[in-house]
């Protein structure tokens, strides 16, 4: 019945549903708040979708997405070099939260179902500073 209606009343082939991807959920989520947002916290977040893209790819399909891949990112971050040493945990987890918080924009929307499976994702303790 639905190829019926979506095809004018002709049966046939229904085109498949173009997979959303990494970069998509990014443009679309800044385009919806960027009227919205303080721009510190734009920046922010194109920072952290800047970062998800290099490690995961702009194309990644994001409905295919699992907690081994979170993991496996959060992982890979956690490794990666700064001006000030090794990334802090907090830093990771500030990047999941910004995916997280897309991925529920858009679960509500309905382009994607379920919820992030980011639920389980492990940090290590955050460093601690000496101070003398």
């Amino acid at each position: 019945m639905v190829a019926y209606v979506k095809g004018d009343g002709a049966v046939g082939e229904v085109a498949p549903r173009r997979e959303a991807t990494l970069d998509e959920l990014g443009v679309r989520y800044l385009e919806a708040h960027a009227a919205v947002l303080e721009p510190e916290t734009l920046r922010g977040i194109r920072r952290h979708f800047g970062h998800l893209r290099r490690e995961m790819g702009g194309g990644f399909p994001i409905r295919t997405l699992t907690l081994d891949e979170l993991q496996k990112y959060v992982n890979r971050r956690l490794r990666a070099k700064t001006k000030r040493g090794v990334l802090a945990p907090a830093t990771a987890l500030k990047e999941v939260v910004t995916l997280r918080a897309a991925w529920n924009w858009w679960a509500r929307l309905g382009v994607l179902e379920g919820r992030c499976p980011c639920v389980g994702l492990r940090y290590p303790k955050a460093r601690r500073s000496r101070r003398t």
